[in-house]
């Protein structure tokens, strides 16, 4: 028997934020009542592109910055189709690192994560065995669209991008 596992190439989520996304008339991140998957496609002060994970069972992200002297703070949130509400999956401490990219960018070398998602479901690898990228993967347990949030950025821009299989 062959099996077969559905997988997504590296998809830009985020580009080049500059500014956090939490405060305003809208924070997700700290105010439960804002946690509301209208907010979070076409809120003023919030106005974040879902990653569309419904053929994948496991959610990959990375980020990658300006230079290697930044940090970020993003928080991911999930829903399912339909569902009004989103929920809180992590937060996540980034620290970038020296490796580059492509575009001369530098990834993150460490993710810390706090979970609120389900025990055993969530975790990091920091400098990905030696390639000097920390990416960020959780089972997104059967929620179909994810959302990262920038709550703190230490200057300069982040990219966010997410995969998944």
């Amino acid at each position: 028997m062959i099996l077969n596992t559905s997988s997504s190439q590296w998809l830009v989520i985020r580009d080049t934020i500059t500014a956090v996304d939490s405060g305003g008339s809208n924070d997700p991140v700290a105010t439960v009542t804002d946690r509301l998957a209208a907010k979070m496609t076409d809120a003023s002060d919030v106005l974040l592109k879902a990653l569309d994970v419904s053929s994948v069972n496991a959610v990959e992200l990375r980020a990658s910055f300006d230079t290697n002297a930044r940090t970020a703070t993003i928080n991911i949130f999930t829903s399912r189709e339909g569902e009004t509400s989103v929920k809180h999956v992590a937060s996540v401490a980034l620290v970038a690192g020296t490796q580059t990219n492509a575009d001369g960018r530098f990834y993150a070398a460490t993710a810390t994560v706090t979970s609120y998602w389900a025990p055993e479901r969530i975790g990091s690898s920091d400098a990905e065995s030696g390639t000097g990228i920390a990416q960020i993967l959780f089972d997104k347990l059967g929620y179909e669209r994810v959302w990262v949030v920038v709550s703190g950025l230490s200057g300069g821009n982040i990219t966010i991008e997410g995969s998944g299989y």
